[in-house]
């Protein structure tokens, strides 16, 4: 069976999506950070910067899945509260490369409070992934947990959550770490499997510095996304050197510097976001 043609696959996609009834709600705009590849599609949110104070509280503000072009909500996202500005909310997305699916992130200051995957080939769908993540957490210690999610191929997702129950690092705390991993099929709708067990700092802290996002700011410029690609790509090395096994990581060393030496030494950012995603994939697979 042929591939389907990109430009063919985003034409039906948008045939694919009805608008919900619901209208643009006021002072709603995107969220920065959530386009979708093709700039097509955002989460959006209360923005109310320029708004007067009013004393009216916005914690349980909705957020929606809209086509920014067209001015159009596609559907609500239960469960995502979100508005800005707001010093301790956060909301990030992991696009699909066609536009198909996407899976948004809120958080809390330390902690997430929910993770949905929002499919939209056939009609807009919410399915909300955070419950499975927090109740096996939960088995080993009660954390406060930051969440991570990489996609290789196919329709295989995988899911990498961190928790620690002191977060602001107190000395005179006894902390307990958490390590959850876990694989959801986006087709089949189902989790291929979800484990979570105790962990020790050092690895636990290895792994959040490694898997930081690095995630692209929508006006950066070529100079900019240069240093994100290289900061980014010297976490992950640091990370791999701490958690491979010591012959696994001299041949990983050998590789890099034959790297650097080679399309490493003048490399362009497609260059560096392709060697990037050949060591995050590696750090995943551990």
């Amino acid at each position: 069976m042929k591939p389907i043609p990109a430009l063919l696959l985003a034409l039906t996609l948008a045939s694919a999506i009805p608008a919900s009834a619901i209208d643009w709600p006021e002072h709603y705009a995107p969220v920065a950070g959530t386009l979708s590849p093709d700039g097509r599609l955002a989460i959006i949110a209360g923005n109310y910067a320029d708004v007067p104070a009013d004393n009216k509280d916005h914690s349980e503000d909705s957020t929606y899945l809209a086509d920014v072009t067209a001015h159009k909500v596609i559907g609500e996202i239960k469960g995502g509260n979100f508005y800005s500005p707001h010093n301790h909310l956060f909301l990030s997305t992991y696009w699909a490369a066609d536009d198909s699916w996407c899976v948004a992130t809120y958080d809390e200051r330390w902690n997430f409070f929910n993770l949905s995957l929002l499919k939209l080939g056939g009609g807009y769908k919410q399915i909300e992934l955070g419950a499975t993540i927090d109740k096996a957490c939960k088995k080993i210690a009660d954390t406060y947990l930051a969440v991570h999610v990489h996609w290789i191929s196919g329709t295989r997702l995988e899911i990498l959550a961190i928790g620690t129950d002191n977060p602001q690092q107190r000395e005179t705390i006894k902390t307990q770490r958490v390590i959850f991993r876990g694989a959801y099929d986006i087709a089949a709708e189902k989790w291929l499997s979800s484990k979570a067990r105790a962990a020790k700092d050092k690895e636990a802290d290895t792994l959040e510095a490694g898997l930081a996002d690095s995630v692209p700011n929508e006006e950066e410029t070529p100079e900019i996304k240069r240093t994100r690609l290289d900061q980014h790509m010297n976490e992950v090395y640091k990370g791999l050197r701490a958690l491979l096994p010591p012959k696994r990581f001299e041949a990983l060393q050998k590789e890099q510097r034959e790297w650097l030496a080679g399309p490493g030494k003048d490399a362009t950012n497609p260059v560096l976001a392709s060697r990037n995603k050949v060591l995050d994939d590696l750090l995943w697979s551990l």
